[in-house]
Formats: C-alpha cells, sequence, structure tokens
C-alpha cells in the first residue's frame, strides 16, 4: 500500500474531510507557537550510536509529505553526538490538513521511524489540537509518549474522546506492537541513512484491529526491511572512570566477559552487570577515557591468536605481539576463559616429563599432563627450576617425533620488563625459543591484564593438547595474579574475604590449572602439563594463597631460602616436596636406582640436626651423614645446565650405591663433571642403552658397577 493509498484510508476511517478554511490552519500554528515556553522544558535527548559532529539529518514526514529539517522542529539541535530534538506537531500554514488524529497518527509514525535508529529516548510531544466543535475537540489537549528502553512501556497522555476514541485505541495497539518488535531486531544500516525512502502499508481497520502480530509484522518488514541477519552495535555511556574501573549505563544485552570497546580506541572487558550499570576493567591506561564517553559492544568474548604460528613469539594478554617481528601467523582464534576438560576425556598421567635437573626427575618426578606446584621465597631459584625445564626440551624438539615434542608456554605475570627480556635472551642464546611462546603481563601492566594473562596463555597451550601434541606452561606467578584479581574485585565493590581476596579466588586458580590434562585415545593422546609458581613470604606456605594452590595441584617442589644460601642449589625441601601423580610416568630406570634416595636425603636431615649437639656418634648415624652429605653435594646443579635421563641414572646410581663413600665432598662437583665425559668417550652403549630401553636390565646394572668402580679408582 502507497503512501497516497495509505492517507486514503485514514481519511475514510475518520469519516472527515480537511480543514477548509485557512482561520483554522492559523489558529493552530498560533497556537503551537505558544507552546514554545513548555517545548524547551520537554528537551529529550535522542543519543544516535554514531557520530553525528556537523552533520545535517533529514527525515520523511509520513502521511503528511513534507521533509523535516532543522528549521521544522521547534528545538533541533546537534552537539558532538547527541540530537536534541521536540517536536511541536503543528500545522504550517498552505499544508493540506486532514482531522487531527491523522496528524497524530502521522506522529505515531514519525515516533516508530526514529524508533529504527538505535537509540535510547524519552521524547515527549507536545500537539497542539485545533477546536473542532463537529467532534467536541476544543483547548489543546497532549500527547505525551514516554519510550523507556529497558521496559518498553507506553503511557498515553490526555487523548480526545467522542468518535475518535477507536482510532486511537487501534493506534496504541500497532504502535505498541511495532516497538516491541523494533526492539528484538537489529535496526539494518540501510534503514537509519535512507529514511526518506522508507514506506509503512497497513490493513484495513477492520482487518487489523484483532490482528496485532500481523500489523507488527508488517510494520516491522517495512521499516527494518526484514534482515534477520544485520548487526546492531548496543552502546552505553560512561558514567564514572578511575582506577581501571569503568561504570557504564546501558549495555543491557552484554554478556559477563564480553569485550567491549570505547571511543579512545581502548578495550575493556566487562565482569559485573548489574541493574542499572555495567562494571568494565579497562586494559590499560585509562587517562584517555571520559565520562560521557562511548563505549561499544563488540559481541565476542575475550579471544588470543592460537596455533604453531606462535612459537618464538612474545605476546602481550590479549595476544598482540610485541617483539617487533610482525604480525602472528596464527591459524584461528579461541576464547580465554573454556570449560576444563571433564572426567570421560582425561587419561592416567603416565608419559614423564624430564626437567633435567637430577632432585626433580629422581625424588619429585613429572609426568606429562601433571600440574606440579613451584613455591618458595623471593629470590629461591623458582623462575630457575622452569626455565631449565624449558631447556631440557631441546633434544626432543630438535627430532621429528611429535609425539615427544613439548611445545613450551612461559607466562610472565608481574614481573620487570628487563627480567622477562633477559629470559628471552636466554631462550635465544640457548636454541630454545623456537619452540616456545611468551607471554607477558609485566608490572606496568594493567592489574586486568595481569589477571587475563595466565587464562590466554592456556588456551595457547590447550590448542597443542587438543590438537594431539603436548604442551608445557608456566605461570610465573599466580600470586601476582591473585594480588590483581583482588585489586579488580575490590575496585568493584565486590565483598572482600580471608586477606581481603575476593570469595571465588580459590575458583580462580581451580578453573585455571584444572585445564592442565592428559587427554584419552578419542582425543588424540594430547597434554598440557601446568608448573604454577607461587612466592611465599618468610616461608608460609600456609598462608592463603599457597594452600589454596597445593590443594589443587598433584604436587609442590618447596625451594628454601636457607637452603639457597648454603649453596644447595637447586634449594629444593626434600621432606616438604612431593609428587603425587608422576611416580606412575617416572622412567623405569631412574625408579630403579633413586628408589632409596629420597629416603637417604630425609634421614640425613633428620639426624644432621642431632650431630650438631655432639661428636659422640654410633656408626649407622656416621654412616648416615657420610652417605647424605655426599648426596646432597651430588644433586647440586649449575642453572642452565639440564641433564639427559641417560646421564642422569648413571650418576644416581653411583651415590645412592655407596661408590662415593670415600671420595671428599670438596671433590664430588669435579668427579661428576670428569665421569660424564668417562662414560660418553668410553661407554656410550650404556647411555644408549637407558635411553631407548629405559630400563636397568641385570647386565645393565653390572656394567655400570664395574663402570663406576673403575672410574671412582682412577679418579681418586
Amino acid at each position: 500500500m502507497t503512501i497516497h493509498s495509505f492517507r486514503q484510508w485514514v481519511s475514510r476511517s475518520t469519516h472527515l474531510g480537511p480543514v477548509q478554511t485557512t482561520q483554522r490552519c492559523e489558529t493552530g500554528y498560533r497556537t503551537a507557537q505558544s507552546f514554545s515556553a513548555t517545548m524547551n522544558e520537554m528537551l529529550t535527548k535522542c543519543t544516535i550510536r554514531r557520530s553525528l559532529s556537523e552533520s545535517i539529518i533529514y527525515l520523511r514526514h509520513f502521511g503528511i509529505g513534507h521533509t523535516l529539517g532543522l528549521a521544522t522542529p521547534a528545538v533541533f539541535g546537534i552537539r558532538r553526538d547527541t540530537m536534541t530534538l521536540v517536536y511541536p506537531g503543528h500545522f504550517g500554514p498552505g499544508l493540506s490538513t486532514h482531522h487531527s488524529s491523522i496528524s497524530i497518527l502521522n506522529t505515531w509514525l514519525w515516533l516508530l521511524v526514529l524508533r529504527v535508529l538505535p537509540c535510547t529516548m524519552i521524547i515527549t510531544v507536545a500537539y497542539p489540537m485545533l477546536e473542532y466543535s463537529a467532534v467536541g475537540l476544543s483547548g489543546s489537549p497532549r500527547l505525551d509518549c514516554l519510550l523507556d528502553e529497558r521496559t518498553m512501556s507506553l503511557k498515553l497522555g490526555t487523548l480526545p474522546s467522542s468518535s475518535t476514541t477507536n482510532n486511537f485505541e487501534m493506534l496504541r495497539t500497532v504502535a505498541r506492537s511495532a516497538l516491541a518488535a523494533t526492539v528484538r531486531r537489529a535496526a539494518a544500516p540501510a534503514a537509519r541513512l535512507n529514511l526518506g525512502a522508507a514506506s509503512i502499508a497497513v490493513r484495513s481497520y477492520a482487518s487489523a484491529k484483532p490482528q496485532t502480530s500481523e500489523v507488527s509484522s508488517i510494520l516491522e518488514q517495512r521499516i527494518l526491511g526484514a534482515s534477520g541477519d544485520v548487526d546492531i552495535q548496543e552502546t552505553g555511556r560512561v558514567l564514572s572512570i578511575g582506577d581501571g574501573i569503568a561504570r557504564v549505563y546501558g549495555l543491557k544485552n552484554c554478556q559477563a566477559e564480553e569485550m567491549v570497546e570505547f571511543s579512545s580506541g581502548l578495550k575493556g572487558m566487562a565482569l559485573n552487570l548489574e541493574p542499572d550499570n555495567v562494571g568494565i576493567v579497562v586494559f590499560g591506561n585509562d587517562r584517555l577515557i571520559k565520562e560521557g564517553d562511548t563505549v561499544k559492544r563488540t559481541g565476542a568474548i575475550v579471544d588470543v591468536p592460537v596455533g604453531p604460528g606462535l612459537l618464538g613469539r612474545v605476546v602481550d594478554a590479549l595476544g598482540n605481539p610485541i617483539d617487533g617481528k610482525g604480525p602472528l601467523d596464527s591459524i584461528g582464534r579461541t576464547r580465554v576463559q573454556v570449560k576444563a576438560p571433564g572426567i570421560l576425556p582425561r587419561h592416567s598421567v603416565r608419559e614423564p616429563m624430564q626437567t633435567g635437573i637430577k632432585s626433580v626427575d629422581s625424588m619429585v618426578p613429572i609426568g606429562r599432563g601433571q600440574r606440579e606446584l613451584i613455591i618458595g621465597d623471593r629470590q629461591t631459584g623458582k623462575t630457575a627450576v622452569a626455565l631449565d625445564t624449558i631447556l631440557n626440551q631441546k633434544n626432543w624438539n630438535n627430532g621429528s617425533d611429535e609425539a615427544k615434542k613439548l611445545y613450551c608456554v612461559y607466562v610472565a605475570v608481574g614481573q620487570k620488563r628487563s627480567t622477562v627480556a633477559q629470559l628471552v635472551s636466554t631462550l635465544e642464546n640457548n636454541d630454545a625459543l623456537k619452540y616456545s611462546i611468551i607471554v607477558a603481563a609485566t608490572a606496568s601492566e594493567a592489574a586486568p591484564l595481569q589477571y587475563l594473562a595466565p587464562f590466554s596463555g592456556a588456551a595457547i597451550g590447550e590448542w597443542f593438547r587438543d590438537n594431539g601434541r603436548h604442551s608445557l606452561i608456566i605461570y610465573d606467578d599466580l600470586s601476582k595474579q591473585a594480588v590483581a584479581y583482588r585489586q579488580m574485585s575490590l575496585l568493584l565493590r565486590r565483598p572482600p574475604g580471608r586477606e581481603a581476596y575476593p570469595g571465588d579466588v580459590f575458583y580462580l586458580h581451580s578453573r585455571l590449572l584444572e585445564r592442565a590434562a592428559k587427554m584419552n585415545k578419542d582425543f588424540g593422546y594430547g597434554s598440557m602439563t601446568a608448573l604454577p609458581i607461587i612466592e611465599t613470604q618468610g616461608g608460609d606456605v600456609s598462608a592463603y594463597i599457597p594452600t589454596n594452590v597445593i590443594s589443587i595441584t598433584d604436587g609442590q617442589i618447596f625451594l628454601e631460602a636457607e637452603l639457597f644460601f648454603k649453596g644447595i642449589r637447586p634449594a629444593i625441601n626434600v621432606g616438604l616436596s612431593v609428587s603425587r601423580v608422576g611416580s606412575a610416568a617416572q622412567t623405569k630406570a631412574m625408579k630403579q636406582v633413586a628408589g632409596s634416595l629420597k629416603l637417604f636425603l630425609a634421614q640425613y636431615r633428620e639426624v644432621a640436626a642431632f650431630a650438631q649437639f655432639g661428636s659422640d656418634l654410633d656408626a649407622s648415624t656416621q654412616f648416615l651423614l657420610n652417605r647424605g652429605a655426599r648426596l646432597t653435594e651430588l644433586l647440586k646443579q649449575p642453572q642452565y645446565t639440564p641433564l639427559a635421563i641417560e646421564t642422569q641414572v648413571p650418576i644416581v646410581f653411583a651415590g645412592v650405591n655407596g661408590f662415593l663413600d670415600k671420595l671428599p665432598v670438596n671433590k664430588i662437583v669435579d668427579w661428576e663433571k670428569d665421569f660424564i665425559q668417562y662414560v660418553k668417550a668410553n661407554h656410550s652403549e650404556v647411555l644408549e642403552e637407558i635411553r631407548s630401553k629405559g630400563v636397568l636390565s641385570k647386565e645393565l646394572e653390572t656394567k655400570l658397577r664395574e663402570v663406576c668402580d673403575s672410574h671412582v679408582k682412577s679418579f681418586m
């Protein structure tokens, strides 16, 4: 139905002709002029969600047929990105006008078209009515329309009665249906830019009245172009900004942890979804954000690039490269927050994850898919243990067997930039960066980025796990992530708990560490091993965060400051360190030779304390002291010198079986270096058999005894 036939239908439905006298038109015009003072009080802000600075909007007035510009509305101003409009709805002289109900209908259509724009608006239309005694209209009744974006309630003010009541009821029904349908649909960009070309078709009054849904569908199709896959970007306004937290009004359909974008280009993440506002944490410095700025939904949960193209690169918490090597060669993106694998997809830990550190591989073995905590005070060598583990994977990653390769992801949280740069340099110098990925959220980064970085690293490592490969992820360290999360939670006014941490800080770490898993056959036998690092204060492992992470992980390696300062490095406390599931994955050869090593050292620590009180010791105590001192010296290892498992086995074998009991303690380190060279040069077949078979046969054990005995005698 065209606009012309639509006007004819309205004329027939009201049973009235056009007003003939110019006097009545002039009376209506003067009445509109008298409302100018009231209109200034009814100013309504229609916030159009795109920049309208220095632009002019022309809207087609349906029914009357003239173009509305800057002059026709009583007040029409554009400032920044806000359009202020008051439409008096008067009848100008010279216009061919129908009964006032036609003009009210046109105003309703005016509002419906305006509602196509993605606006939050409260519009008051002051409508002066013509005196028309034939239908009992007198004075200037007012039509107030309140369009509330949250409830979409519709309130009509004073309405004329008499013969036009049915028409107004029809208008009320049509408007409500159309507005409710419009909210459910996104506005097409073409509808916003080409309002003049829009048209509305309405069926006859007799058929439209009982079929409200059909009328709504027709209006929806005509106004919105019947496009179902258009994408409207819902926006909001910044109410307050400070300390990296933005309170935003609007964004009513925003999802939890959805990425949003501010008008300055900064990104943020929605964390608090409250009834009247959304709490957003800003990924960066909030100096560029001001109150009143526009915030735009992206419709996407925070995600990062994944794939083998990230190997050898340094990225931030959002996956953006920060190493100056150009764009990433990723093969896809994945959400940083995903659900951990369930029970059925998992497989028991059964493959060893070699660290290259003698004390770890022998006493605290780690398996692929395990979560082993590294805990200790600051400056006790926690990062050194993790870094040596990365360097030790070079032998397997240089090979061609994909099942043995272990891709490493290092997540630096709250560390100095110089420390991260030094770590990258160390990996490059040792040819280990090519199979490693660095995710850095340094101390100078915003707290939300430090909170997000471990989840981003986990998403990157999961890509290898889910594709049948093996990955190792190191979180250095989760204490700083917990502090960043506490900062965000307190600024978001979440209730604090123990040590001012929020109540869900346990869930923060559990949902992160549970993503490390060994998958079963149906999922490709992939694995992701996690080495979280926790920093303690004064060796207090009973603090809130350390106890939380200890209860989540499958074991812990406890590093003591006292041992570190004594020169025992790595400073592993054998009594407090444990691996709950790694023993099943330990190499059989190492399990055979190191079975009694931990017991020897535990007994040595016990009797060493009593030996300080007296020199008169029995033979068994003296034996434990002599053996324990040599084993402790044997397990010392310099940084950046990881040892292959086939090299570790003969060394531990010599110490446990007493071949070093007569060797001076200060000669143990020199003996070890000489012994490694001796075995590699003269008995390489022993190393090869240990590497290939992974078990000590009786013949191999006899051979090892001969090798150790002959070398110790020659060294002494």
